[in-house]
């Protein structure tokens, strides 16, 4: 086991980016991560994987970002990649798994996470790990759901209305595996809403349900 960070006015390639890009380099990989930036996604994980499987919160996700063009680049990718990436409700590990090692800690797949922020993580090469959190994601990930055409729809319907400085007030119910509410209201006419809606607003216990 190795620990790594970023030390004080450390200067240099960051011991994250450098670690994360030898795991990854021409290996099949797994991810488990909430919070993912296109920049790094694109530079790193794509152009040196052989291939991969991403667990993430889409929930956690879209709600993170507020510029409109990168939600539409978040859009993009969950479609480009659907076969590859899963809606894992609740997730907050930060996980990479190759065939020999695994990078585990604080850091979400960010440029800032991965090159600035104060973060804590390990890099594992003892078998039995390896084989504990290869299980662990295995798991997760069959009880994870794809993204279906309607959440889609739904999710391009949420950025598009992101002008208007809007939340969500319902879930709205659909055969999909996973339902979206995009009911929207402005700022300036903001409604009361009701003690049930409230707590569907904020219960995200549920695997059946995604905020956007």
């Amino acid at each position: 086991m190795k620990l790594l960070y970023h030390l004080l006015n450390q200067k240099g390639r960051s011991l994250l980016d450098e670690h994360i890009s030898g795991l990854i380099k021409d290996e099949c990989i797994k991810i488990a991560c909430p919070y993912i930036s296109i920049s790094y996604f694109e530079n790193v994980i794509i152009k040196l994987s052989l291939n991969f499987s991403l667990l993430t919160d889409v929930n956690a996700l879209i709600d993170s970002v507020n510029n409109k063009n990168k939600l539409y680049d978040i859009y993009n990718m969950l479609w480009k990649f659907k076969d590859r990436i899963k809606y894992c409700p609740n997730l907050h590990s930060k996980v990479r798994i190759s065939q020999h090692k695994i990078f585990l800690g604080s850091a979400n797949l960010t440029d800032a996470a991965i090159t600035r922020n104060n973060e804590m993580s390990m890099l594992i090469d003892t078998k039995n790990e390896i084989r504990e959190i290869n299980n662990w994601f295995d798991i997760w990930r069959n009880e994870s759901k794809y993204l279906t055409e309607l959440d889609f729809n739904n999710i391009n319907k949420y950025i598009q209305n992101k002008n208007n400085s809007i939340i969500s007030t319902k879930i709205i119910q659909s055969n999909s595996s996973i339902n979206c509410h995009y009911d929207l209201y402005a700022n300036k006419d903001k409604q009361i809403i009701d003690q049930k809606d409230e707590e569907y607003l904020f219960k995200r216990t549920s695997k059946n349900y995604i905020k956007i």
